[in-house]
């Protein structure tokens, strides 16, 4: 579930620079990747690039860095826009780790997904679907799919978790889901100083794919942000080989949408159903207001 990876890694490193740097962690987002990755830090593979000097975790987490591939030139300033970009949360995935004693998963699971009651939900940094079903903790695990035109077809072999790191590699189900939708809304993972920062507007998704719902679409901080002029959607969506899914939350009503699928394809339905009920919500929302 690659877009809950987002969400969760946003989480993890808030949390873990409000423990390390205090309340107010502000100038710590603006200060570069190098005041957290040292110059031997394997992700460089040798040598440290220059846009370690200027990338901060502020652009990392609202995917506004200009990243492309990590010795090649950035594709605009940062900050400048919107791009969505797996190398740069595969980079906060090392400065969590950079910043806690615990193996990432362990650390994910005591902070972030025991928190909440999860008792089903894991984040994988090795093996393949087929792999770990022998595991009993993954008997469930259904086969992803993927589709192309009128065929689908059974994927075994992927996704491979070991080259996801924290950009992808997390199992959950809908009922955990649920379950972490209140937790995080209610501020019970992170302070909820720390979830207004996380749902701020930072910049607009414009022309996203697979969004045709009604308003406009900020990213903010591994969760975009839906706005119609009348209140606000949280959601958040994406897929890795054989998977796809798309989570709403309206903070309003505290309605929470799941929608998971194990079929990958270009224009999934899912997406669309999951923008038919948000719409319908912020209808209701509208309506409730008028009548007040």
């Amino acid at each position: 579930m690659r877009r809950l990876q987002k969400i969760s890694q946003a989480l993890a490193v808030l949390k873990l620079l409000f423990e390390h740097f205090g309340d107010d962690i502000s100038d710590t987002l603006n200060k570069p990747l190098s005041d957290f990755l040292s110059e031997d830090h394997p992700i460089w593979l040798g040598e440290m690039p220059d846009f370690a000097k200027v990338i901060t975790i502020h652009h990392l987490l609202s995917h506004t860095s200009g990243l492309d591939a990590t010795h090649q030139p950035l594709l605009y300033s940062p900050g400048e826009r919107y791009r969505y970009s797996n190398l740069g949360y595969i980079l906060i995935g090392h400065i969590i780790q950079s910043l806690t004693t615990e193996p990432i998963d362990s650390y994910y699971k005591r902070a972030l997904f025991d928190p909440a009651g999860m008792q089903n939900t894991f984040l994988v940094l090795d093996g393949i679907p087929a792999s770990l079903q022998n595991n009993p903790a993954f008997s469930a695990l259904v086969p992803g799919f993927e589709k192309n035109g009128d065929q689908i077809q059974k994927i075994a072999d992927k996704p491979d978790f070991s080259k996801l790191f924290t950009a992808g590699g997390i199992i959950s189900t809908p009922i955990d889901l649920v379950k972490w939708q209140h937790a995080l809304y209610q501020g019970r993972i992170i302070p909820l100083k720390l979830l207004q920062l996380m749902t701020h507007p930072v910049i607009e998704k414009s022309g996203f794919a697979f969004y045709d719902g009604e308003g406009s679409l900020y990213a903010g901080y591994g969760v975009d942000v839906l706005d119609n002029g009348r209140a606000m959607l949280y959601q958040h969506c994406g897929g890795t080989s054989g998977y796809q899914s798309k989570i709403s939350y309206d903070p309003k009503t505290q309605i929470s949408i799941i929608n998971l699928s194990n079929i990958m394809e270009d224009n999934p339905s899912i997406f669309a159903f999951t923008n038919q009920l948000s719409n319908m919500i912020s209808r209701i929302n509208d309506e409730t207001e008028d009548a007040k």
